[in-house]
């Protein structure tokens, strides 16, 4: 299967996922992350010398080598002996601007579901499961729904936010911004906790953050009404909005097409900061009205849309 093949409606707070198989267990990925999935062939795998002990080697995909990571290993989930003659597939993903691939025990088919459907993961089970984001109940299966980009950073090390550059943390700078107020909606509170210190550092101080969608808009329409009672204007106490895309009950995109289609808040300044930045995902920003698409975790490039959008509009 390659990406692209099923289409969604920007801003309609539905996603698509491929629910695939490890050990018996339905998981599932966000189709838009999906570039291909393909038959697992051994022989097509060269072995890295010093890699992490979970990523099996590396597999050519459309002229590139990128390495392929052993899912199961990694979740420490076993194949029972009445499942060993499965046929393992390989689903190569794309997301943080970076091509890897990741082998599972099957892949079963497609689902279109709504956001509202998505129930996060209690907060005791996600002490213990920290790769685990939460589920999706269908057809009587809990479809459990991995986070990606946090195997990925353990696996790789890699960090999650890049810091600023010294330029952007100069001192002037850093002056100019201590009036933004920023609205976030973003779902990881490890994230949240990141960026929050990050734009701290950057000189932004006044963040109100939220983990859905639908909680960052029934905000924004909140100080809507307060500005109204007291005749003052939203743009004094709100000057832009940063979301991620994927988030339970209302995902970034219908967050950013409601925005846009009220008279009081069309004017806001709307930037997507997400792992799931393509050209094809920046079309289905643009489609709702984003002002701009920033790919995770770029937190410079983050900082630099800021100062465009909020300081040098003269």
């Amino acid at each position: 299967m390659a990406r692209g093949e099923i289409l969604l409606e920007s801003g309609t707070n539905e996603l698509e996922i491929a629910e695939f198989f490890l050990g018996g267990q339905s998981y599932g990925i966000n189709v838009a992350k999906v570039r291909e999935i393909v038959l697992y062939k051994s022989d097509a795998v060269t072995k890295i010398v010093g890699s992490s002990e979970f990523v099996m080697g590396s597999i050519i995909f459309r002229g590139h080598s990128i390495p392929l990571i052993n899912l199961p290993s990694f979740l420490n989930i076993t194949v029972s002996a009445k499942n060993s003659n499965i046929r393992q597939v390989v689903i190569v993903t794309e997301y943080n601007n970076t091509i890897r691939a990741f082998l599972v025990d099957g892949v079963s088919r497609i689902h279109r579901i709504s956001w509202n459907q998505f129930i996060p993961i209690h907060p005791i089970l996600g002490a213990h499961s920290s790769f685990v984001g939460g589920s999706f109940h269908i057809e009587k299966r809990e479809i459990l729904i991995l986070d990606f980009e946090s195997i990925a950073a353990n696996i790789f090390n890699e960090q999650r936010l890049y810091d600023a550059s010294a330029e952007n943390l100069s001192s002037l700078r850093i002056s100019k911004r201590a009036d933004i107020k920023i609205l976030m909606a973003e779902d990881s509170r490890t994230i949240q906790d990141l960026l929050r210190l990050k734009l701290k550092g950057a000189g932004i101080t006044e963040v109100f953050s939220f983990d859905d969608g639908k909680k960052a808009l029934e905000k924004i329409e909140k100080m809507v009404e307060e500005c109204d009672s007291s005749g003052t204007l939203l743009k004094e106490k709100l000057h832009i909005v940063i979301t991620d895309i994927e988030m339970p009950v209302m995902d970034g995109l219908t967050l950013c097409k409601a925005i846009r289609n009220n008279p009081k808040t069309s004017y806001l300044p709307v930037i997507v900061f997400s792992s799931m930045i393509s050209e094809d995902m920046t079309k289905k920003c643009k489609q709702v009205g984003a002002s701009e698409c920033i790919s995770k975790p770029q937190i410079d490039s983050l900082i630099t849309v800021i100062d465009d959008l909020c300081l040098n509009k003269n």
